[in-house]
C-alpha cells in the first residue's frame, strides 16, 4: 500500500532519497496528490489519476517552486476537470505539441508554394523568411493575435530606414492566405489576420517614351550581354512577362504560322496562351535561331539550362540610356561636358548625379525608375494609343479578366477622339 502523509514543508524534507529511480509519497488530503523524488533529490508534484479506462500521471511542478498548499489547490483544480471527462495531460500534449508558424511554413511550402508560379513562390519564400519566421518562427498559431500582426504590418510599413508599404500589405496577403489554410487544416479556428487595414498604394503607371525606348535599343546594340539585352527586346516587342521569356524554348515557336505558344507551366494564368508574333518579333527570333546551340531561346551563359535573370544588365542599360538621353539636353548636356573637361573621362551615370545633387540641379531619374514590368505596360499602352480594344490587348497579354486589362481604358482616349472628331467633321462637310 503507497506510504501516505500530509504533505508540508516538514513532511517533504524529511522524505529520504531513494537509491535509484524514484518514489512518490501520497497525500492524506487529495486523492492521487503525492510528490515524487527522485535518486538524485529532484523533488516534484504529482496528480495520478485514472480517466477512459486509462492510468495517467501529471506533473504539478517542482519543489519548493511550487509550495505544498499551492500544488494541493492545483491538484483539486484538476481533479475537478477529471471528473467532468476532461484530461488535463492530454490538453498539457495538444498544447506542447500544437503547431508553430514554422510548422506553418513547412507545409504552405509543401502544398501551397508548388501552386504559384516560380517567381510568386520565391517573392513569397523571400517574406516568409525575412518578416515571418524572423519575428514568430516558434510561436504556437494559437497565440498569434490581430495585434501581432498590425504591428508587424505597421512596422513593414513605416520603417525608418526603408518603409515599405507595398510590402507590408503581401505579407499580410500570404498570412492571411497560410492562417486560411491553417484553419481548413483544422490546426486553428480563427484567422488573425482578418480585419487587418491595408495601406492605400496608388496604381503606378510608368510607360516608355518613344525617346526612352531609342535610347535603351541605341545602348544595347553595343553592350556585351546580348542574350540578355535579346530577351529584354522580345519582352518589349511582344509584352510577354520576364519569366514566359527567359523559360522560352524553341519548340514554343511556330515560324510558319507566326506564333509563340507558351505553355500554362509558363504563364501566371496556369493556362496555355498562344499569341501571335508581329513580323519584326519573327525575324528577331529567326536571326537567334540561326545561332542557336540548345533547346532555350535564350539559354544561361554557366549552365545547361535557361538564363535565369538579367538584372545587372537591365540596370546598367538603365543608367547609360539615362545619360545618353541627358546628353541631348541642352543644359544637361553642358552640365555633363564641365563635369568631364574636370575628371579628363566620361561622366557616369552616379556622377553626374552627385554632381547634381551638389548643386541643387534636378535632372530626374531617367529611365532608371523603369522596371522589366513597365516594358509590358508599354507594349499595352501602344495598343491602346493605336484604337485596339481592350479585349485584344487584353488577349495579347494573356489576361483572364477583363479588369486587369483595364488600367489601360484611358489611353483610349485619344484614339477614340479622333474618331469622333472624324463624325463632326463629316457632318461639317456634308
Amino acid at each position: 500500500m503507497a506510504h501516505k502523509v500530509k504533505l508540508t514543508k516538514q513532511t517533504i524534507s524529511s522524505i529520504p532519497i531513494p537509491e535509484k529511480g524514484n518514489k512518490v509519497t501520497y497525500d492524506t488530503d487529495v486523492t492521487g496528490f503525492g510528490i515524487r523524488v527522485t535518486a538524485k533529490d529532484v523533488r516534484s508534484f504529482i496528480l495520478n489519476y485514472r480517466i477512459n479506462n486509462r492510468e495517467r500521471r501529471i506533473t504539478i511542478g517542482a519543489y519548493p517552486t511550487w509550495t505544498a498548499t499551492a500544488a494541493r489547490e492545483e491538484a483539486r483544480f484538476l481533479r475537478r476537470d477529471i471528473d467532468q471527462g476532461i484530461d488535463p495531460l492530454a490538453q498539457r500534449i495538444d498544447k506542447r505539441d500544437a503547431p508553430t508558424i514554422k510548422d506553418l511554413w513547412e507545409r504552405y511550402k509543401e502544398e501551397h508554394l508548388p501552386t504559384k508560379t516560380e517567381r510568386s513562390a520565391s517573392d513569397d519564400a523571400a517574406m516568409w523568411r525575412d518578416y515571418i519566421l524572423n519575428r514568430f518562427g516558434g510561436e504556437k498559431l494559437e497565440h498569434i493575435t490581430f495585434s501581432d500582426i498590425s504591428k508587424l504590418h505597421t512596422e513593414i510599413s513605416k520603417d525608418k530606414k526603408d518603409p515599405k508599404p507595398v510590402r507590408a500589405n503581401h505579407v499580410v496577403q500570404i498570412l492571411r492566405k497560410a492562417f486560411n489554410l491553417a484553419i481548413r487544416w483544422n490546426w486553428i479556428s480563427k484567422n488573425p489576420c482578418e480585419g487587418i487595414q491595408m495601406n492605400t498604394v496608388e496604381s503606378r503607371e510608368r510607360f516608355a517614351s518613344r525617346k526612352e525606348l531609342e535610347a535603351i535599343f541605341d545602348v544595347m546594340a553595343y553592350h556585351q550581354e546580348q542574350t540578355s539585352c535579346d530577351a529584354i527586346r522580345l519582352i518589349i516587342l511582344t509584352g510577354a512577362r520576364k519569366g514566359e521569356t527567359l523559360k522560352a524554348k524553341w519548340s514554343e515557336i511556330d515560324f510558319e504560322a507566326g506564333t509563340w505558344t507558351k505553355p500554362s507551366s509558363h504563364t501566371k494564368q496556369k493556362k496555355l496562351h498562344r499569341v501571335p508574333l508581329s513580323s519584326g518579333a519573327i525575324e528577331f527570333l529567326k536571326a537567334r535561331h540561326n545561332e542557336k546551340t540548345g533547346p532555350w531561346i535564350f539559354p544561361s551563359p554557366v549552365t545547361n539550362g535557361h538564363l535565369t535573370d538579367f538584372k545587372r544588365t537591365w540596370d546598367a542599360i538603365r543608367k547609360q540610356a539615362s545619360v545618353l538621353m541627358w546628353r541631348n539636353e541642352g543644359e544637361i548636356n553642358e552640365f555633363i561636358s564641365t563635369i568631364e573637361a574636370q575628371t579628363g573621362k566620361p561622366a557616369t551615370f552616379e556622377a553626374i548625379k552627385k554632381e547634381a545633387n551638389k548643386k541643387g540641379l534636378e535632372i530626374g531619374a531617367g529611365v532608371t525608375d523603369l522596371r522589366v514590368h513597365d516594358l509590358r505596360h508599354t507594349y499595352a499602352s501602344i495598343l491602346a494609343s493605336q484604337g485596339h480594344s481592350l479585349a485584344l490587348i487584353g488577349a495579347l497579354l494573356g489576361h483572364t479578366q477583363a479588369q486587369t486589362t483595364k488600367r489601360y481604358a484611358h489611353l483610349l482616349d485619344d484614339p477614340l477622339r479622333e474618331a469622333t472628331n472624324g463624325v463632326e467633321s463629316f457632318i461639317k462637310v456634308g
